[in-house]
C-alpha cells in the first residue's frame, strides 16, 4: 500500500503543469499554443524569456527530485526511489491537468536521477550541455543524454557505486525522454530541426476556400 501511495504522489507532483501555470500567469496565454507548443522549460525560454525559464526549470526539477527523496524518507528502499522518479517523469510527460498530455521530460527525468544517483546525474548533465553548447540543439543533447544514462548507470553499478535495482530507472526512463523527442529526431535526420537562436519560422495564414458561387443557366 505504501508503494501505492507514493506512485500516486509522485504522479500528481510531476502532473503540476509548470510551464503552462507560469505562462498563464505571465501572460494569460497557453503556452501549448505557442513557440514549439511543449510546455517545459525550453519553450518557456523561447516564448517568456529568461525569467520564466529559470521559475520553470526549478518548478520541473522539484517536480522529478521532491518525489524520490519522499519515497527515500518513507520507504527508504531502491525501488521506492525508482517508482517515484518513473511515475514523476510520467506525471510530466501525460500530465492529468493537461488532459494526459504534456512536456519532453528532460528536467525532470534527470532530476529523480540527480535523488537516486548524483554523480550519474551530473555525468549525464555535462554531456547533455556540452552537445547543446557544440550543436546548437537542444533536442540532440537531450536525446543524447537520455542515451547515455544507462550505461553510465551500468557503470556506477559495477564500480558499486549504485545499487543495481536503479537500473530499473535508467532504461523506461531514458525510453520515455527519446519516445518524446521522436518529432524532432525525424526534423534532426532531415535538417529542419530548429538550432538555439534560429528566428521562428513564418506562420502560415489561414487558407480560406473560396466557395463555389451557382451560375445562372444559360451562364459559362
Amino acid at each position: 500500500m505504501e508503494y501505492v501511495a507514493i506512485a500516486l504522489t509522485s504522479y500528481l507532483m510531476g502532473s503540476i503543469p509548470t510551464a503552462s501555470l507560469v505562462a498563464k500567469l505571465a501572460r494569460g496565454i497557453d503556452i501549448r499554443k505557442h513557440g514549439s507548443g511543449n510546455p517545459g522549460a525550453a519553450n518557456a525560454l523561447r516564448v517568456l524569456g529568461p525569467v520564466a525559464f529559470v521559475v520553470v526549470f526549478v518548478g520541473d526539477f522539484l517536480k522529478g527530485y521532491l518525489p524520490v527523496l519522499l519515497a527515500t524518507y518513507l520507504i527508504g528502499t531502491p525501488l521506492a526511489q525508482v517508482l517515484a522518479g518513473l511515475a514523476a517523469l510520467a506525471g510530466h510527460t501525460w500530465a492529468i491537468f493537461l488532459g494526459f498530455s504534456g512536456g519532453r521530460g528532460v528536467v525532470t527525468g534527470v532530476a529523480a536521477l540527480f535523488a537516486m544517483a548524483p554523480l550519474v546525474a551530473a555525468v549525464v548533465t555535462v554531456i547533455t550541455v556540452s552537445v547543446i553548447f557544440l550543436s546548437r540543439y537542444v533536442s540532440l543533447g537531450s536525446v543524447v543524454g537520455a542515451a547515455v544514462a544507462l550505461p553510465l548507470m551500468a557503470l556506477a553499478v559495477a564500480f558499486g557505486m549504485g545499487r543495481p535495482e536503479l537500473l530499473l530507472y535508467a532504461v523506461p526512463g531514458g525510453l520515455i525522454v527519446i519516445r518524446r523527442h521522436r518529432d524532432n529526431i525525424l526534423r534532426l535526420q532531415r535538417g529542419t530541426e530548429r538550432r538555439i537562436g534560429d528566428p521562428d519560422p513564418p506562420r502560415r495564414p489561414p487558407s480560406r476556400r473560396l466557395s463555389r458561387v451557382p451560375l445562372p443557366p444559360g451562364a459559362g
